[in-house]
């Protein structure tokens, strides 16, 4: 058995899809930040904030066979975002605490545009978003792409 932190697993795509299994009691002590009228929040948010606290087992064996739908979230993960963006947002803010870089202000501008997208103020969330040209650029580029899935993007 190996003990792992999750980010480790899913370092260079190495592993596409996984079983994740927790404690009760750990679900518990992180759940999903309630969002009103939204229904998801990336799972993969519970999963980072427990891989804070904790380490998984990385038990190399098949434990579950699924089969993808048509309609399923892989596919239809765009549409989510512009379904649920306050639940999104919480998401990528976690990953612009994760990032350094460039890519840091990206995942900025990615709130941003979700919280204005969502008719929301910025002072209603707990997150520190930085301000620069590369996050306002990239809060510009996702409110044209969100704009696109009322038209079916």
């Amino acid at each position: 058995m190996v003990y792992a932190h999750l980010d480790d697993i899913f370092k260079n795509n190495k592993y596409f899809d996984t079983v994740q299994i927790y404690r009760t009691e750990i679900l518990k002590n992180n759940l999903f930040p309630i969002t009103q009228n939204e229904k998801f929040v990336p799972e993969v948010y519970v999963w980072r904030e427990i891989d804070k606290k904790y380490r998984v087992i990385v038990v190399p064996e098949i434990l579950e066979i699924v089969e993808y739908l048509d309609d399923g979230m892989t596919k239809s993960g765009k549409y989510n975002i512009g379904n649920n963006p306050i639940g999104y947002s919480y998401y990528f803010n976690q990953k612009a605490e994760l990032t350094h870089g460039l890519k840091k202000y990206v995942y900025h501008g990615a709130v941003q545009a979700l919280i204005k997208f969502a008719n929301r103020k910025m002072e209603d969330f707990p997150f520190a978003i930085y301000k620069n040209p590369i996050s306002l650029l990239t809060e510009f580029v996702f409110k044209i792409i969100l704009r696109g899935k009322n038209n079916g993007f």
